[in-house]
Protein backbone atom coordinates (compact mmCIF):
# COMPACT_ATOMS: atom_id res chain seq x y z
CA UNK A 1 0.00 0.00 0.00
CA UNK A 2 1.37 3.71 -0.73
CA UNK A 3 2.74 4.90 2.29
CA UNK A 4 3.74 8.67 3.36
CA UNK A 5 6.41 7.08 5.96
CA UNK A 6 10.12 6.93 5.38
CA UNK A 7 10.26 10.37 4.71
CA UNK A 8 13.98 10.94 4.82
CA UNK A 9 13.94 8.68 1.60
CA UNK A 10 10.75 10.37 0.10
CA UNK A 11 12.52 11.49 -3.05
CA UNK A 12 11.51 9.81 -6.45
CA UNK A 13 12.90 6.79 -7.84
CA UNK A 14 13.71 8.46 -11.00
CA UNK A 15 16.96 9.11 -9.36
CA UNK A 16 17.80 5.32 -10.05
CA UNK A 17 16.71 5.48 -13.34
CA UNK A 18 19.14 8.43 -13.98
CA UNK A 19 21.91 6.77 -12.20
CA UNK A 20 21.32 4.18 -14.89
CA UNK A 21 21.19 5.94 -18.27
CA UNK A 22 23.28 8.78 -17.29
CA UNK A 23 26.16 7.54 -15.62
CA UNK A 24 26.60 5.25 -18.67
CA UNK A 25 26.59 7.59 -21.28
CA UNK A 26 28.17 9.70 -19.14
CA UNK A 27 30.55 7.21 -17.83
CA UNK A 28 31.09 6.21 -21.60
CA UNK A 29 31.92 9.87 -23.19
CA UNK A 30 34.03 10.27 -19.73
CA UNK A 31 35.83 7.57 -20.75
CA UNK A 32 37.80 8.44 -23.60
CA UNK A 33 36.42 11.36 -25.35
CA UNK A 34 36.39 15.11 -25.73
CA UNK A 35 33.77 17.13 -23.50
CA UNK A 36 33.17 20.62 -23.90
CA UNK A 37 30.13 23.11 -25.09
CA UNK A 38 27.18 26.61 -24.70
CA UNK A 39 24.76 26.32 -27.13
CA UNK A 40 21.46 27.22 -27.29
CA UNK A 41 18.87 24.58 -26.96
CA UNK A 42 16.02 24.95 -29.32
CA UNK A 43 12.91 22.36 -29.30
CA UNK A 44 8.82 21.67 -28.53
CA UNK A 45 7.54 19.58 -26.33
CA UNK A 46 4.76 18.24 -28.72
CA UNK A 47 4.99 15.19 -30.90
CA UNK A 48 4.40 15.12 -34.79
CA UNK A 49 4.33 11.62 -36.86
CA UNK A 50 5.91 13.77 -39.34
CA UNK A 51 9.06 13.44 -37.48
CA UNK A 52 9.80 10.23 -38.46
CA UNK A 53 10.01 11.13 -41.92
CA UNK A 54 12.51 13.68 -40.93
CA UNK A 55 14.30 11.32 -38.82
CA UNK A 56 14.32 8.77 -41.63
CA UNK A 57 16.46 11.29 -43.86
CA UNK A 58 19.73 9.75 -42.39
CA UNK A 59 21.03 8.10 -38.92
CA UNK A 60 22.06 11.38 -37.90
CA UNK A 61 18.84 12.77 -37.60
CA UNK A 62 17.77 9.80 -35.28
CA UNK A 63 20.74 9.41 -32.33
CA UNK A 64 19.68 6.60 -30.09
CA UNK A 65 20.44 9.19 -27.15
CA UNK A 66 21.50 12.29 -26.66
CA UNK A 67 22.27 14.46 -23.41
CA UNK A 68 22.00 18.27 -23.05
CA UNK A 69 24.65 19.70 -20.20
CA UNK A 70 25.80 23.09 -19.06
CA UNK A 71 28.85 21.26 -17.90
CA UNK A 72 29.43 17.76 -18.87
CA UNK A 73 32.33 17.47 -16.46
CA UNK A 74 29.39 17.82 -13.40
CA UNK A 75 27.57 15.15 -14.43
CA UNK A 76 29.12 12.28 -12.08
CA UNK A 77 29.09 14.12 -9.28
CA UNK A 78 25.43 15.38 -9.94
CA UNK A 79 24.49 11.94 -10.17
CA UNK A 80 25.64 10.92 -6.37
CA UNK A 81 23.97 14.45 -5.12
CA UNK A 82 21.00 12.99 -4.81
CA UNK A 83 20.67 10.96 -1.11
CA UNK A 84 19.46 7.76 -2.23
CA UNK A 85 22.53 7.28 -5.06
CA UNK A 86 24.79 8.95 -2.22
CA UNK A 87 23.61 6.00 0.11
CA UNK A 88 24.93 3.45 -2.70
CA UNK A 89 27.74 4.61 -4.71
CA UNK A 90 30.94 6.32 -3.24
CA UNK A 91 33.18 9.22 -4.39
CA UNK A 92 34.98 6.34 -6.34
CA UNK A 93 32.22 6.68 -8.92
CA UNK A 94 33.23 10.03 -9.56
CA UNK A 95 37.13 9.37 -9.56
CA UNK A 96 36.59 6.47 -11.86
CA UNK A 97 35.69 9.07 -14.60
CA UNK A 98 37.93 11.64 -13.78
CA UNK A 99 40.91 9.87 -13.70
CA UNK A 100 40.37 7.23 -16.21
CA UNK A 101 43.34 6.20 -18.82
CA UNK A 102 41.28 7.46 -22.01
CA UNK A 103 40.58 11.24 -20.10
CA UNK A 104 43.83 11.43 -18.90
CA UNK A 105 45.53 10.11 -22.28
CA UNK A 106 43.41 13.12 -23.88
CA UNK A 107 44.25 15.70 -21.92
CA UNK A 108 47.66 14.83 -21.95
CA UNK A 109 48.29 14.50 -26.03
CA UNK A 110 46.57 18.51 -25.70
CA UNK A 111 49.14 19.75 -22.64
CA UNK A 112 51.94 17.79 -25.04
CA UNK A 113 51.07 19.32 -28.56
CA UNK A 114 50.84 22.45 -26.61
CA UNK A 115 54.11 22.57 -24.65
CA UNK A 116 56.47 21.51 -27.87
CA UNK A 117 54.82 24.56 -29.65
CA UNK A 118 55.68 26.86 -26.40
CA UNK A 119 52.18 27.42 -25.97
CA UNK A 120 50.64 28.32 -22.18
CA UNK A 121 47.32 27.19 -23.27
CA UNK A 122 46.48 23.60 -22.08
CA UNK A 123 45.24 23.74 -18.75
CA UNK A 124 43.40 27.05 -19.46
CA UNK A 125 41.49 26.07 -22.34
CA UNK A 126 41.19 22.34 -21.11
CA UNK A 127 38.57 24.16 -17.92
CA UNK A 128 36.70 26.03 -20.10
CA UNK A 129 36.03 22.78 -22.54
CA UNK A 130 35.28 20.72 -19.89
CA UNK A 131 32.76 23.33 -18.32
CA UNK A 132 30.64 24.69 -20.99
CA UNK A 133 27.66 23.39 -22.08
CA UNK A 134 27.26 20.54 -24.98
CA UNK A 135 25.10 18.52 -26.70
CA UNK A 136 26.17 15.18 -27.40
CA UNK A 137 24.34 12.28 -29.58
CA UNK A 138 25.08 8.55 -29.18
CA UNK A 139 24.26 5.95 -31.63
CA UNK A 140 24.45 1.91 -31.46
CA UNK A 141 27.23 -0.22 -33.24
CA UNK A 142 26.77 -3.69 -34.50
CA UNK A 143 26.93 -5.07 -31.00
CA UNK A 144 24.15 -3.10 -29.46
CA UNK A 145 26.30 -0.27 -27.70
CA UNK A 146 26.63 3.43 -27.68
CA UNK A 147 29.30 3.69 -29.46
CA UNK A 148 29.71 6.14 -31.96
CA UNK A 149 29.32 9.61 -30.75
CA UNK A 150 28.94 13.13 -32.26
CA UNK A 151 29.36 16.40 -29.80
CA UNK A 152 29.02 19.94 -30.77
CA UNK A 153 30.31 22.65 -28.89
CA UNK A 154 29.92 26.76 -30.00
CA UNK A 155 33.06 28.13 -31.05
CA UNK A 156 32.30 31.75 -29.88
CA UNK A 157 33.73 31.26 -25.96
CA UNK A 158 36.99 30.16 -27.70
CA UNK A 159 37.66 33.83 -29.08
CA UNK A 160 39.95 34.63 -26.50
CA UNK A 161 42.42 31.49 -27.03
CA UNK A 162 41.97 32.58 -30.72
CA UNK A 163 45.58 33.35 -30.90
CA UNK A 164 47.05 30.35 -28.79
CA UNK A 165 45.10 28.06 -30.73
CA UNK A 166 46.04 28.85 -33.60
CA UNK A 167 49.47 28.13 -32.56
CA UNK A 168 48.50 24.99 -31.06
CA UNK A 169 47.50 24.19 -34.82
CA UNK A 170 50.76 25.24 -36.56
CA UNK A 171 49.53 28.29 -37.77
CA UNK A 172 50.32 32.11 -36.52
CA UNK A 173 48.44 33.93 -34.51
CA UNK A 174 45.46 35.79 -35.70
CA UNK A 175 43.62 38.73 -34.09
CA UNK A 176 41.17 38.45 -31.85
CA UNK A 177 37.90 40.16 -34.01
CA UNK A 178 34.73 40.59 -32.32
CA UNK A 179 32.62 38.90 -34.96
CA UNK A 180 32.10 35.19 -34.29
CA UNK A 181 31.01 34.41 -37.44
CA UNK A 182 34.36 32.70 -39.49
CA UNK A 183 34.68 34.17 -43.46
CA UNK A 184 33.63 31.79 -45.87
CA UNK A 185 36.70 30.58 -46.78
CA UNK A 186 39.13 29.67 -44.32
CA UNK A 187 42.78 28.88 -44.00
CA UNK A 188 44.18 25.76 -43.32
CA UNK A 189 46.13 26.32 -40.09
CA UNK A 190 46.96 22.85 -40.31
CA UNK A 191 48.47 22.35 -43.54
CA UNK A 192 51.71 22.21 -43.42
CA UNK A 193 51.84 21.22 -39.73
CA UNK A 194 52.88 17.16 -39.24
CA UNK A 195 52.63 16.03 -36.06
CA UNK A 196 51.86 11.72 -35.20
CA UNK A 197 48.89 12.20 -33.34
CA UNK A 198 47.51 15.12 -35.07
CA UNK A 199 46.43 15.48 -38.69
CA UNK A 200 44.27 16.59 -40.90
CA UNK A 201 42.02 13.70 -42.61
CA UNK A 202 40.04 15.40 -45.23
CA UNK A 203 36.82 17.92 -45.81
CA UNK A 204 33.08 17.94 -44.65
CA UNK A 205 30.83 18.06 -47.11
CA UNK A 206 29.13 21.17 -48.32
CA UNK A 207 30.03 24.97 -48.06
CA UNK A 208 32.26 25.90 -46.44
CA UNK A 209 34.39 22.68 -46.85
CA UNK A 210 35.76 22.96 -43.59
CA UNK A 211 38.93 20.60 -43.04
CA UNK A 212 38.21 17.10 -40.78
CA UNK A 213 41.82 16.55 -38.06
CA UNK A 214 42.41 13.41 -36.98
CA UNK A 215 43.44 13.34 -32.85
CA UNK A 216 45.46 10.23 -31.56
CA UNK A 217 45.04 9.73 -28.12
CA UNK A 218 46.00 6.97 -27.03
CA UNK A 219 47.26 3.65 -28.13
CA UNK A 220 44.22 2.47 -29.75
CA UNK A 221 41.90 5.56 -29.58
CA UNK A 222 41.52 8.43 -32.15
CA UNK A 223 38.83 11.33 -32.61
CA UNK A 224 38.10 13.78 -35.09
CA UNK A 225 37.05 17.47 -34.92
CA UNK A 226 36.36 20.02 -37.36
CA UNK A 227 34.28 23.39 -37.68
CA UNK A 228 31.66 24.47 -39.29
CA UNK A 229 30.16 28.05 -39.08
CA UNK A 230 29.51 28.86 -35.20
CA UNK A 231 30.07 25.11 -33.83
CA UNK A 232 32.73 22.66 -32.79
CA UNK A 233 32.27 19.41 -33.88
CA UNK A 234 33.77 16.64 -32.50
CA UNK A 235 32.58 12.82 -33.55
CA UNK A 236 34.15 9.26 -33.05
CA UNK A 237 34.23 7.72 -36.64
CA UNK A 238 35.48 9.55 -39.84
CA UNK A 239 32.01 8.36 -41.96
CA UNK A 240 29.19 9.69 -39.57
CA UNK A 241 29.89 12.87 -40.89
CA UNK A 242 32.27 12.37 -44.13
CA UNK A 243 30.19 9.43 -46.21
CA UNK A 244 31.94 7.30 -48.49
CA UNK A 245 28.39 6.51 -49.89
CA UNK A 246 28.16 9.25 -52.25
CA UNK A 247 24.26 8.86 -51.30
CA UNK A 248 24.86 10.55 -47.96
CA UNK A 249 26.71 13.20 -48.72
CA UNK A 250 23.31 15.36 -49.32
CA UNK A 251 22.02 14.44 -46.29
CA UNK A 252 25.02 15.17 -44.18
CA UNK A 253 25.19 18.22 -45.51
CA UNK A 254 21.58 19.45 -44.98
CA UNK A 255 22.23 18.20 -41.51
CA UNK A 256 25.27 20.42 -40.53
CA UNK A 257 23.45 23.38 -42.40
CA UNK A 258 20.64 22.93 -39.71
CA UNK A 259 23.03 23.15 -36.64
CA UNK A 260 22.16 26.68 -36.61
CA UNK A 261 18.23 26.29 -35.76
CA UNK A 262 18.13 22.52 -34.87
CA UNK A 263 19.60 20.70 -31.90
CA UNK A 264 20.72 17.02 -32.04
CA UNK A 265 17.51 15.97 -29.84
CA UNK A 266 14.92 16.90 -32.65
CA UNK A 267 14.15 13.42 -33.40
CA UNK A 268 12.80 13.26 -29.65
CA UNK A 269 11.08 16.99 -29.84
CA UNK A 270 13.40 18.14 -26.91
CA UNK A 271 12.23 21.28 -25.01
CA UNK A 272 14.56 23.96 -23.62
CA UNK A 273 16.56 22.40 -20.72
CA UNK A 274 15.36 24.32 -17.31
CA UNK A 275 18.26 22.29 -15.60
CA UNK A 276 22.01 21.07 -15.40
CA UNK A 277 21.59 18.10 -17.30
CA UNK A 278 19.11 16.33 -19.96
CA UNK A 279 19.45 12.71 -20.92
CA UNK A 280 16.95 11.83 -23.36
CA UNK A 281 17.54 7.35 -24.55
CA UNK A 282 14.94 6.21 -27.25
CA UNK A 283 12.61 3.26 -27.06
CA UNK A 284 14.57 1.15 -29.75
CA UNK A 285 17.64 1.41 -27.54
CA UNK A 286 16.44 0.40 -24.59
CA UNK A 287 14.24 -2.54 -25.68
CA UNK A 288 16.98 -4.32 -27.19
CA UNK A 289 15.17 -4.27 -30.56
CA UNK A 290 11.79 -5.42 -29.24
CA UNK A 291 10.38 -1.98 -30.41
CA UNK A 292 8.15 -3.46 -32.73
CA UNK A 293 5.85 -4.98 -30.21
CA UNK A 294 5.09 -1.53 -28.40
CA UNK A 295 5.80 1.01 -30.85
CA UNK A 296 3.75 3.61 -28.96
CA UNK A 297 6.70 4.22 -26.38
CA UNK A 298 9.15 6.52 -27.79
CA UNK A 299 11.86 8.04 -25.24
CA UNK A 300 12.46 8.78 -21.42
CA UNK A 301 14.63 11.79 -20.26
CA UNK A 302 15.33 12.15 -16.80
CA UNK A 303 16.35 16.44 -16.15
CA UNK A 304 18.99 17.19 -13.55
CA UNK A 305 17.99 20.30 -11.42
CA UNK A 306 19.03 21.48 -8.51
CA UNK A 307 19.61 18.15 -6.61
CA UNK A 308 16.97 16.38 -8.12
CA UNK A 309 16.47 13.88 -11.05
CA UNK A 310 12.67 13.63 -12.95
CA UNK A 311 11.93 11.85 -15.41
CA UNK A 312 9.90 11.89 -18.55
CA UNK A 313 7.80 9.76 -20.92
CA UNK A 314 7.17 10.19 -24.55
CA UNK A 315 4.81 8.23 -26.30
CA UNK A 316 2.48 8.49 -29.02
CA UNK A 317 -0.98 6.64 -27.49
CA UNK A 318 -2.68 6.14 -24.85
CA UNK A 319 -1.54 3.66 -21.93
CA UNK A 320 -4.27 0.78 -21.74
CA UNK A 321 -5.41 0.56 -18.09
CA UNK A 322 -3.27 -2.63 -16.77
CA UNK A 323 -5.87 -3.21 -13.77
CA UNK A 324 -7.31 -6.33 -14.87
CA UNK A 325 -4.21 -7.61 -16.37
CA UNK A 326 -2.88 -7.07 -12.27
CA UNK A 327 -5.74 -10.17 -11.32
CA UNK A 328 -3.82 -12.64 -13.20
CA UNK A 329 -0.19 -11.55 -11.92
CA UNK A 330 1.38 -13.15 -9.17
CA UNK A 331 2.74 -11.54 -6.13
CA UNK A 332 6.00 -11.47 -4.94
CA UNK A 333 7.30 -9.64 -8.15
CA UNK A 334 10.68 -7.92 -7.92
CA UNK A 335 10.05 -6.12 -10.77
CA UNK A 336 6.99 -5.63 -13.37
CA UNK A 337 5.86 -3.80 -15.76
CA UNK A 338 3.08 -3.35 -18.20
CA UNK A 339 3.79 -2.77 -22.05
CA UNK A 340 1.37 -1.43 -23.85
CA UNK A 341 2.05 -4.12 -26.59
CA UNK A 342 0.60 -3.49 -30.14
CA UNK A 343 -0.89 -7.37 -30.46
CA UNK A 344 -1.49 -7.17 -34.47
CA UNK A 345 2.76 -6.80 -34.59
CA UNK A 346 2.74 -10.40 -32.58
CA UNK A 347 -0.04 -11.85 -35.21
CA UNK A 348 1.52 -10.93 -37.36
CA UNK A 349 5.79 -12.37 -36.32
CA UNK A 350 3.19 -15.74 -35.41
CA UNK A 351 1.70 -15.97 -38.86
CA UNK A 352 5.01 -16.16 -40.37
CA UNK A 353 5.18 -19.73 -38.33
CA UNK A 354 1.84 -21.17 -38.42
CA UNK A 355 -1.03 -19.26 -41.02
CA UNK A 356 -3.55 -20.70 -39.17
CA UNK A 357 -6.45 -18.36 -39.03
CA UNK A 358 -7.88 -19.81 -35.61
CA UNK A 359 -4.29 -18.50 -34.22
CA UNK A 360 -4.24 -15.39 -36.19
CA UNK A 361 -8.09 -14.42 -34.01
CA UNK A 362 -7.13 -15.85 -31.03
CA UNK A 363 -4.13 -13.61 -30.96
CA UNK A 364 -6.38 -10.62 -32.01
CA UNK A 365 -8.39 -11.29 -29.26
CA UNK A 366 -5.36 -10.92 -26.46
CA UNK A 367 -5.89 -7.29 -24.46
CA UNK A 368 -3.08 -5.00 -23.71
CA UNK A 369 -1.19 -4.38 -22.12
CA UNK A 370 1.42 -7.33 -21.46
CA UNK A 371 2.75 -7.79 -18.10
CA UNK A 372 6.65 -8.61 -17.84
CA UNK A 373 7.62 -9.88 -14.05
CA UNK A 374 11.16 -10.85 -12.47
CA UNK A 375 10.72 -12.48 -9.29
CA UNK A 376 13.88 -12.46 -6.58
CA UNK A 377 13.33 -16.39 -6.38
CA UNK A 378 13.64 -16.95 -10.04
CA UNK A 379 16.30 -15.55 -12.39
CA UNK A 380 17.56 -12.26 -13.95
CA UNK A 381 16.98 -14.62 -17.20
CA UNK A 382 13.52 -15.81 -17.06
CA UNK A 383 10.73 -13.15 -16.58
CA UNK A 384 7.02 -14.24 -16.13
CA UNK A 385 5.18 -12.83 -19.65
CA UNK A 386 0.81 -12.64 -18.78
CA UNK A 387 -1.63 -11.23 -21.07
CA UNK A 388 -5.21 -11.23 -21.01
CA UNK A 389 -7.05 -14.21 -23.40
CA UNK A 390 -10.51 -15.03 -23.43
CA UNK A 391 -11.80 -17.16 -20.92
CA UNK A 392 -13.48 -20.28 -22.82
CA UNK A 393 -11.16 -22.38 -24.87
CA UNK A 394 -11.18 -22.51 -28.10
CA UNK A 395 -10.02 -26.22 -29.24
CA UNK A 396 -8.61 -25.12 -32.49
CA UNK A 397 -7.08 -21.70 -31.07
CA UNK A 398 -5.51 -24.12 -28.54
CA UNK A 399 -4.13 -27.10 -31.11
CA UNK A 400 -2.27 -23.69 -32.90
CA UNK A 401 -0.87 -22.54 -29.83
CA UNK A 402 0.43 -26.38 -29.42
CA UNK A 403 2.36 -26.01 -33.07
CA UNK A 404 3.43 -22.40 -32.43
CA UNK A 405 5.01 -23.47 -29.39
CA UNK A 406 6.80 -26.58 -30.59
CA UNK A 407 7.79 -24.92 -33.91
CA UNK A 408 9.69 -21.78 -31.98
CA UNK A 409 10.26 -23.28 -28.67
CA UNK A 410 13.69 -25.57 -28.30
CA UNK A 411 17.57 -26.15 -30.04
CA UNK A 412 18.77 -29.48 -31.64
CA UNK A 413 19.62 -31.50 -28.36
CA UNK A 414 20.85 -34.89 -30.69
CA UNK A 415 23.43 -35.29 -33.53
CA UNK A 416 20.04 -35.85 -35.81
CA UNK A 417 18.91 -32.29 -35.21
CA UNK A 418 16.23 -33.12 -33.31
CA UNK A 419 14.27 -31.48 -30.26
CA UNK A 420 13.81 -32.38 -27.16
CA UNK A 421 9.83 -33.93 -26.54
CA UNK A 422 7.00 -31.23 -25.94
CA UNK A 423 5.01 -32.06 -22.27
CA UNK A 424 1.12 -31.37 -22.47
CA UNK A 425 -1.42 -31.01 -19.67
CA UNK A 426 -4.51 -29.57 -19.05
CA UNK A 427 -5.08 -26.80 -16.62
CA UNK A 428 -8.37 -24.92 -15.90
CA UNK A 429 -9.76 -23.98 -19.44
CA UNK A 430 -6.94 -24.60 -21.23
CA UNK A 431 -3.61 -26.69 -21.62
CA UNK A 432 -0.04 -26.52 -20.67
CA UNK A 433 2.85 -26.92 -22.65
CA UNK A 434 6.73 -27.51 -21.61
CA UNK A 435 9.99 -28.33 -23.27
CA UNK A 436 13.72 -28.67 -22.10
CA UNK A 437 16.00 -26.24 -23.79
CA UNK A 438 19.88 -27.17 -23.21
CA UNK A 439 21.83 -23.73 -22.25
CA UNK A 440 24.85 -23.20 -20.42
CA UNK A 441 22.86 -20.44 -18.70
CA UNK A 442 20.12 -22.64 -17.74
CA UNK A 443 19.18 -22.95 -14.22
CA UNK A 444 18.48 -26.49 -14.35
CA UNK A 445 20.64 -29.87 -14.65
CA UNK A 446 19.91 -33.34 -16.26
CA UNK A 447 21.93 -35.69 -18.51
CA UNK A 448 21.62 -36.55 -22.12
CA UNK A 449 20.99 -32.98 -23.63
CA UNK A 450 23.55 -30.83 -26.03
CA UNK A 451 24.61 -28.87 -22.08
CA UNK A 452 24.51 -29.94 -18.95
CA UNK A 453 22.06 -27.10 -17.81
CA UNK A 454 18.97 -26.08 -19.38
CA UNK A 455 15.56 -24.48 -19.13
CA UNK A 456 12.07 -25.58 -19.03
CA UNK A 457 10.25 -23.55 -20.91
CA UNK A 458 6.31 -23.58 -20.53
CA UNK A 459 3.42 -21.85 -21.73
CA UNK A 460 -0.08 -21.83 -20.83
CA UNK A 461 -3.35 -20.75 -21.76
CA UNK A 462 -5.33 -21.24 -19.02
CA UNK A 463 -8.86 -19.83 -18.11
CA UNK A 464 -8.53 -15.85 -18.90
CA UNK A 465 -4.71 -15.81 -19.17
CA UNK A 466 -1.77 -16.80 -21.39
CA UNK A 467 1.45 -17.87 -19.30
CA UNK A 468 4.99 -17.84 -20.30
CA UNK A 469 8.61 -17.91 -18.85
CA UNK A 470 11.53 -19.96 -18.68
CA UNK A 471 10.76 -20.84 -15.55
CA UNK A 472 7.82 -23.47 -15.04
CA UNK A 473 7.67 -22.38 -11.36
CA UNK A 474 6.60 -19.03 -12.20
CA UNK A 475 3.97 -20.46 -14.71
CA UNK A 476 2.80 -22.53 -12.21
CA UNK A 477 1.99 -19.62 -9.61
CA UNK A 478 0.15 -17.70 -12.32
CA UNK A 479 -2.04 -20.75 -12.64
CA UNK A 480 -2.49 -21.48 -8.94
CA UNK A 481 -3.55 -17.22 -9.00
CA UNK A 482 -6.22 -18.08 -11.79
CA UNK A 483 -7.38 -21.28 -9.38
CA UNK A 484 -7.16 -18.61 -6.74
CA UNK A 485 -4.61 -20.74 -5.07
CA UNK A 486 -2.11 -18.23 -4.73
CA UNK A 487 -2.31 -14.33 -4.16
CA UNK A 488 -2.60 -11.79 -7.34
CA UNK A 489 -0.11 -8.79 -7.31
CA UNK A 490 -3.64 -6.64 -7.62
CA UNK A 491 -4.17 -7.74 -3.74
CA UNK A 492 -1.56 -5.51 -2.91
CA UNK A 493 -2.50 -2.56 -5.47
CA UNK A 494 -5.29 -1.53 -4.10
CA UNK A 495 -4.66 2.14 -3.63
CA UNK A 496 -2.66 2.47 -7.32
CA UNK A 497 -4.43 -0.56 -9.52
CA UNK A 498 -3.34 1.42 -12.90
CA UNK A 499 0.65 0.98 -12.02
CA UNK A 500 2.16 0.57 -15.29
CA UNK A 501 5.11 -0.59 -13.40
CA UNK A 502 6.21 -2.28 -9.73
CA UNK A 503 9.53 -1.43 -8.20
CA UNK A 504 10.61 -3.61 -4.58
CA UNK A 505 13.93 -3.22 -4.04
CA UNK A 506 14.43 -6.24 -1.65
CA UNK A 507 13.05 -8.76 -4.25
CA UNK A 508 15.40 -6.89 -7.26
CA UNK A 509 18.27 -6.75 -4.88
CA UNK A 510 17.97 -10.88 -4.02
CA UNK A 511 17.52 -11.37 -8.10
CA UNK A 512 20.47 -9.52 -8.92
CA UNK A 513 22.63 -11.48 -6.16
CA UNK A 514 21.88 -14.68 -7.44
CA UNK A 515 22.93 -13.48 -10.91
CA UNK A 516 26.42 -11.77 -9.84
CA UNK A 517 26.91 -15.26 -8.01
CA UNK A 518 25.53 -17.66 -10.63
CA UNK A 519 27.57 -15.32 -13.45
CA UNK A 520 31.14 -15.78 -10.81
CA UNK A 521 31.74 -19.00 -10.12
CA UNK A 522 34.05 -19.23 -7.36
CA UNK A 523 36.58 -22.01 -8.76
CA UNK A 524 36.75 -19.55 -12.39
CA UNK A 525 36.44 -16.28 -11.43
CA UNK A 526 37.62 -15.99 -7.77
CA UNK A 527 39.34 -12.26 -8.15
CA UNK A 528 36.21 -10.67 -9.63
CA UNK A 529 33.77 -12.63 -7.31
CA UNK A 530 35.66 -11.67 -4.16
CA UNK A 531 35.25 -7.90 -5.54
CA UNK A 532 31.61 -8.32 -5.88
CA UNK A 533 31.10 -9.68 -2.12
CA UNK A 534 33.29 -7.38 -0.56
CA UNK A 535 31.70 -3.87 -2.74
CA UNK A 536 28.68 -5.02 -4.26
CA UNK A 537 26.73 -7.08 -1.84
CA UNK A 538 27.11 -4.32 0.71
CA UNK A 539 24.96 -2.25 -1.67
CA UNK A 540 22.27 -4.50 -2.98
CA UNK A 541 22.01 -5.38 0.79
CA UNK A 542 21.44 -1.50 1.40
CA UNK A 543 19.52 -1.24 -1.42
CA UNK A 544 17.14 -3.89 -0.14
CA UNK A 545 16.09 -1.57 2.84
CA UNK A 546 13.96 0.89 0.45
CA UNK A 547 10.81 0.44 0.35
CA UNK A 548 8.70 -0.12 -2.75
CA UNK A 549 7.90 2.29 -5.32
CA UNK A 550 4.97 1.95 -8.09
CA UNK A 551 4.45 4.14 -11.09
CA UNK A 552 0.80 5.25 -11.99
CA UNK A 553 0.18 4.88 -15.60
CA UNK A 554 0.57 8.01 -18.08
CA UNK A 555 -2.39 10.27 -18.84
CA UNK A 556 -1.00 12.12 -21.70
CA UNK A 557 0.68 10.96 -24.86
CA UNK A 558 1.76 12.86 -28.12
CA UNK A 559 4.17 15.36 -25.40
CA UNK A 560 6.77 14.91 -22.66
CA UNK A 561 4.78 13.70 -19.18
CA UNK A 562 6.43 13.91 -15.91
CA UNK A 563 6.58 10.68 -14.60
CA UNK A 564 5.54 10.83 -10.92
CA UNK A 565 6.89 7.62 -8.71
CA UNK A 566 4.91 6.55 -5.93
CA UNK A 567 6.12 4.72 -2.35
CA UNK A 568 4.57 1.84 -2.16
CA UNK A 569 4.84 -1.43 0.82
Amino acid sequence: MISSRHARRNLTIAAIGAAVVAAGLAGWILLGHWQAGDLTFFGDDSFSPADDEVAGRDKLFQPDAVILTTSLSSLPRDIISVPVLNDLLSEDFVFYYEENEGRLGLEGTFRRIAYERNLGVGDEILAYVLNTSAQIAFWKGKDGKLKEYLLVVPRSGLLKYAGRLAGLLGAPPAPTVADSTPPAAERDPLAEYEDEQLARETVLPGDPASPVYRLEYTADKSLYFAARKDHLLVFSELELLVPEDASRTERVSEFLGSLDHQNLGRRFRLPRPAGRHSVVVGAEYLSFGYQRFFPAVRALRFDFSGNRWRTHLLSSAAFPSPQALWQYVPTGAALCAALPVALASVAEVAADVDADPALADFLTTLSAPVAVCWYGTSELQTPLFVALAPAKENTAATAALGRLFAATVGTWESEDGAKGPVTEATCTGGRVWSREVSSPYGPLEGEGMRYRHHFRVTLASCGGALLFSPDPRLVDLGVGVLQKKYPALADSLSEEPDAVVVLAPAGLAQLLESALMSSLPSAQEPVFRTSVVRSLLPLLKRAAEYPGYVLPAPQRFGEWEVLAWKEWE
